[in-house]
């Protein structure tokens, strides 16, 4: 149930709250101030970008409510499509933002968010690495 059988112990409830409050702090600050929190990153925004925004918004509230209100479940299969969801998708963020960032969209701080999305995607997967008694991590 957790990463490390000696130190800190991350279990995948733990991952969830995380992630849920880190989803829902974002969705929120974008439904309400897209420009402002894009200009922060050093992208400005149109009324068409602050529109799409505010869809992504949306949608990081409905990741972080899923997330916050699944965290409690006991289904081995629920778990794991909820690790395999979060690490495939933190790990492509990750991607498009390092992309981004390479193609010279974007300032230190989305730097941040993509070691968040690399940090969040690793932990999210290393739940689903098989333990020496083989059993599941999570």
């Amino acid at each position: 149930m957790s990463f490390d059988k000696g130190g800190i112990a991350m279990k995948l409830k733990t991952l969830m709250s995380t992630k849920s409050v880190i989803c829902l702090l974002f969705g929120v600050s974008f439904v309400l101030l897209p420009v402002q929190v894009m200009a922060l990153f050093g992208i400005p925004l149109d009324a068409d970008g602050a529109f799409v925004a505010r869809l992504f918004g949306v949608s990081f509230i409905l990741l972080g409510l899923w997330l916050g209100l699944g965290r409690n479940t006991q289904e081995i299969e629920s778990k794991r499509a909820v690790a395999i969801s979060v690490a495939v998708g933190d790990l492509l963020g990750c991607a498009v933002m390092v992309y981004a960032l390479l193609s010279g969209i974007g300032n230190v701080w989305g730097w941040v968010v993509a070691a968040l999305y690399l940090l969040l995607g690793v932990g999210f997967g290393y739940t689903l690495l098989v333990e020496p008694e083989g059993k599941l991590a999570i």
